[in-house]
C-alpha cells in the first residue's frame, strides 16, 4: 500500500473516502493479470477486465489495522 510509509510517521492516513470500501490487490498481482491478457492469443478487444482484491475495507479499518501493527493510535482523516 502506497499510502503506509507516509501515514506511520504522522499517525494518520488521509484520504477522501468516506465510508467508501477499497478491493485493492497487491502490483504483482495486477501486473500477472495484466500479463496474460497480454500474452493471451485470444482476442482481447473490446474486452473489460474488473482487477480487485478478495476483501474491501474502509480507509478507516486501513488506519484502525495499522494503529494495531504499529502499537500506537493512527487516525483517518476524511477531508472534504
Amino acid at each position: 500500500m502506497a499510502s503506509v510509509p507516509a501515514a506511520l510517521p504522522h499517525d494518520a492516513v488521509l484520504g477522501a473516502a468516506g465510508e467508501g470500501r477499497i478491493a485493492s490487490a497487491a502490483r504483482a498481482d495486477y501486473a500477472e493479470a495484466a500479463a496474460a491478457v497480454l500474452t493471451s492469443k485470444d482476442d482481447q478487444g473490446g474486452r473489460t477486465y474488473e482487477l480487485a482484491g478478495d476483501e474491501a475495507y474502509t480507509l478507516a479499518e486501513l488506519a484502525a489495522e495499522l494503529s494495531r501493527q504499529a502499537g500506537r493510535p493512527i487516525a483517518y482523516k476524511d477531508l472534504p
